[in-house]
């Protein structure tokens, strides 16, 4: 559908940044515009905008300040750059009639179409498309659930930016090795909370959707449901890649995880995604993790950030308490 004609039928979203400034001038006669707009010009253009053209390919030259940042606004409310990318390599499957579902009318919404790029690259590399998980709880309200392969983590995590539901999947396999792995949806209102328990250090943390570190004793779910996911974890010796299939624990084991990337050739294009670089969120700086390190164990463990309250909480549960509100 063109522009133009998007525009006549979304008169609502068509509005231009003087019309939002004069929203915010509080005189009726439009006083306050040049200087409101002498603000948004004194914005440098490098304030945000180079993270995107690396990453997701768009060329930003010649574009202010400002309009980067409303961009980078807009990229986190659409899905993160994950969806952005998401949408690039539909393209450059549909440009070699690889993927089945070709039409984007065909899509709910850009989840829909994530989920169907994750399986038609999983189907190219002779890979199984079925998401295999193990529900720990689902009770109409919450699915709580441990993710045992890629398309599992990719289906539940999409829409968050959990680097474990990303398009490079060694941060999956690597917390999938160490530990127990957990989301948590919303059934009302699609919320989504992920847990991890590294098992060697006896540590848990809890992430909301941003992939920001949040207090699980905070998190606003009912006690049942915290009480479920806590008993899961005391009572669990092995990490999540102990249930994998035979199909997953090959991935598993491989030095880099392979996932294929058609080009804009006819020909598929075989690459290898970035390493591992730490656990937290993927948009903070890290310390690469690089596969020359011969203690590669004790690169991930001093990745673990400290949670003492949680401790706290799981020794007061084994006691018999009820510290979870």
């Amino acid at each position: 559908m063109g522009l133009k004609k998007l525009k006549q039928q979304n008169k609502e979203y068509n509005l231009t940044i003087l019309d939002l400034l004069k929203i915010l001038d509080p005189s009726k006669t439009g006083k306050f515009m040049n200087l409101l707009l002498k603000e948004l010009k004194s914005i440098p253009e490098n304030e945000v905008g180079d993270e995107y053209e690396e990453s997701v390919g768009l060329y930003l030259d010649g574009m202010n300040g400002f309009n980067k940042i409303l961009l980078s606004y807009l990229i986190e409310l659409v899905g993160g750059v994950e969806v952005i990318k998401c949408m690039n390599r539909f393209i450059s499957l549909s440009n070699n009639s690889l993927i089945r579902r070709n039409d984007i009318q065909d899509y709910s919404d850009l989840g829909d179409l994530c989920d169907e790029v994750y399986k038609t690259e999983l189907e190219l590399t002779n890979k199984s498309v079925e998401a295999h998980q193990e529900v720990i709880l689902d009770d109409g309200e919450y699915l709580v659930l441990k993710p045992l392969n890629l398309i599992s983590s990719r289906k539940y995590g999409s829409s968050t930016k959990w680097c474990t539901s990303s398009s490079n999947p060694e941060t999956f396999y690597s917390y999938s090795k160490k530990g127990i792995l957990i989301y948590i949806i919303s059934r009302q209102n699609n919320d989504k909370w992920g847990v991890y328990y590294e098992l060697d250090s006896k540590e848990l943390s809890w992430w909301d959707s941003k992939d920001n570190r949040v207090d699980g004793l905070m998190v606003n779910i009912p006690k049942t449901v915290k009480n479920h996911i806590l008993e899961c974890v005391l009572n669990e010796k092995n990490p999540n890649s102990y249930y994998f299939n035979e199909e997953t624990k090959e991935l598993l084991n491989k030095p880099t995880n392979e996932m294929v990337l058609p080009n804009n050739d006819t020909n598929v294009r075989f690459v290898n995604p970035l390493p591992f670089t730490g656990i937290g969120p993927t948009n903070v700086p890290t310390t690469p993790w690089t596969t020359t390190s011969t203690n590669t164990d004790e690169r991930i463990d001093e990745l673990v950030s400290k949670t003492l309250e949680y401790h706290y909480t799981i020794n007061a549960l084994r006691k018999g308490g009820e510290e979870i509100s």
